[in-house]
C-alpha cells in the first residue's frame, strides 16, 4: 500500500512540474492569453492621460487579436487597420502592410488587462471583453 501511495505522489509531483515548465513559457502564456477582443482604457503619454472620449480620431479605441496571428485595429475616427500580431521575448509586435513593424513592450499581460507602449512615452491600457478569447 505504501509503494502504491509513493507511486502515486510521484506521478502527480511529476504531472504538476512539468505544467509548471509549460505555464511559466511566456510566449506560451501569451498565445492564451491575447486572443479576443480588446477596448482602450487610457492612453498615456508621458504625464498625460487621455481617456477614450477624450482622444483625437487617431487614438486606437478597439483590437480583435485572433489565435491565427492576425489582428484588426481601430481607432476612434473608425479607420479600421489589418496585419499581423506576434508576441516574442516581452515585446508585442504588429506587422502592417509593406512589411513594416511596430514593436512595442509589453508591461502588463493577464487574462483581462493588456498594457504596451514604446517606453513611458506611449502606453495603451487595454481591457479584454469577457467572452471573446476565440475570435
Amino acid at each position: 500500500m505504501k509503494r502504491l501511495i509513493k507511486k502515486i505522489t510521484a506521478v502527480v509531483i511529476t504531472a504538476v512540474l512539468g505544467a509548471g515548465a509549460v505555464a511559466c513559457d511566456p510566449e506560451i502564456l501569451a498565445d492564451i492569453k491575447l486572443p479576443g477582443v480588446w477596448t482602450v482604457e487610457k492612453l498615456v503619454e508621458g504625464t498625460t492621460t487621455t481617456l477614450p472620449a477624450d482622444g483625437d480620431g487617431d487614438m486606437w479605441t478597439s483590437m480583435v487579436i485572433s489565435p491565427d496571428g492576425t489582428i484588426v485595429i481601430t481607432n476612434k475616427d473608425l479607420d479600421v487597420y489589418s496585419g499581423s500580431w506576434e508576441y516574442e521575448d516581452e515585446k508585442f509586435i504588429i506587422g502592417t502592410e509593406g512589411d513594416l513593424e511596430i514593436e512595442f513592450d509589453v508591461k502588463e499581460l493577464t487574462l483581462q488587462t493588456f498594457v504596451f507602449g514604446m517606453g513611458d512615452e506611449l502606453v495603451y491600457h487595454f481591457k479584454k471583453e469577457l467572452g471573446t478569447e476565440d475570435k
